[in-house]
């Protein structure tokens, strides 16, 4: 992947950044296919006590509730957490040998304490289909400036960056497209919210910050992290707006957890539910803003580049706090 910031406008609107040369992800193939299609499976149990349904009366809790929650624990939770945490599991992941184990012993486990099984077919499984994607990266990815081939920084595969497949193609591929700074990428009429008024981001690939606005308990519910502030809400908007691709920059604060974490959560097979037609980008990524290794990402971009996206980033954050809580969108 080859793109990144240039200068953004001011930020109460969507920006301008860079110009992203060339940025291409490869899908391994896996058995001779380049889209490794698998079987999932959900356990479904029959039994659901004391769960109301839409329109009837709350159910009470029945008085043998309290005592069976008398008998859990910590030697109740213990044990079972430390099978399904055995690396004889192999790590559980969809589709796998490990998960295939893991969904015979939660079955076994439920047939134990009486419940009953809810699939159609009187099991305890429900099979739907699940596809698996491996990216292979780029050893870097480089940012130019608009018209300036010389004005050009690169940064290295999973110590800056990491990036994954939007689409479910041999190959997810951005050319010669504009990064635009979008604020958070949210869209929220009920907290008066839009990073997005109506701007033409068709073609571009994002730049948005992670997490949601936090820094007053009545917007976006205050730390208490909304889904406008999960990773998969950002992909998902951008797609919406037509862009191509969408790069989140990652902090520990605002993510809630190292870089390192990011780095091993997208490495290896990603999975997920085969395209139903939604809108989708072709490639999201993340990049990091703290790094041990070399200065900070958006420090790096400001001195090659000579744009201005680290502060227009701490401009767009005052201008919204100024605005106050229920203040006006950007326009």
């Amino acid at each position: 992947m080859d793109c990144m910031p240039h200068r953004s406008t001011p930020p109460v609107a969507p920006r301008r950044i860079l110009s992203p040369t060339r940025t291409r992800l490869f899908v391994r193939p896996s058995g001779g296919r380049a889209i490794p299609r698998g079987v999932g499976f959900l356990l479904v149990v029959g039994l659901l006590a004391g769960v109301p349904v839409a329109g009837q009366e709350e159910l009470a809790v029945p008085v043998e509730s309290h005592e069976a929650a008398a008998e859990i624990d910590a030697a109740t939770l213990a044990a079972p957490v430390r099978f399904l945490a055995s690396d004889l599991l192999e790590g559980r992941g969809p589709a796998t040998r490990g998960d295939r184990l893991t969904q015979e012993y939660l079955a076994a486990q439920m047939e134990f304490l009486g419940l009953e099984p809810g699939a159609a077919d009187g099991g305890w499984l429900q099979a739907f289909e699940i596809v698996g994607i491996e990216a292979k990266l780029p050893e870097t990815w480089s940012f130019r400036k608009i018209g300036a081939q010389a004005d050009t920084v690169s940064f290295e595969a999973r110590n800056d960056w990491v990036a994954f497949s939007g689409v479910q193609e041999p190959t997810a591929e951005i050319c010669d497209v504009e990064l635009v700074f979008v604020g958070y990428g949210i869209e929220a009429p009920e907290h008066d919210w839009d990073d997005y008024k109506g701007a033409d981001l068709r073609g571009k690939v994002l730049v948005m910050l992670n997490n949601d606005p936090d820094w007053d308990p009545e917007l976006f519910e205050g730390e208490t992290r909304l889904y406008y502030g999960r990773w998969t809400y950002k992909y998902e908007s951008a797609a919406r707006q037509g862009a191509v691709g969408a790069v989140i920059i990652h902090t520990p604060a605002s993510a809630g957890y190292p870089w390192q974490v990011v780095e091993t959560s997208w490495t290896g097979t990603q999975f997920e539910l085969p395209d139903r037609g939604e809108p989708r980008i072709q490639i999201g990524g993340w990049l990091t803003e703290i790094n041990f290794t070399s200065p900070s990402a958006l420090r790096q971009i400001n001195e090659v580049m000579r744009s201005h996206l680290e502060t227009d980033i701490m401009d767009y954050l005052e201008r919204r706090v100024e605005e106050g809580v229920r203040g006006p969108s950007p326009t």
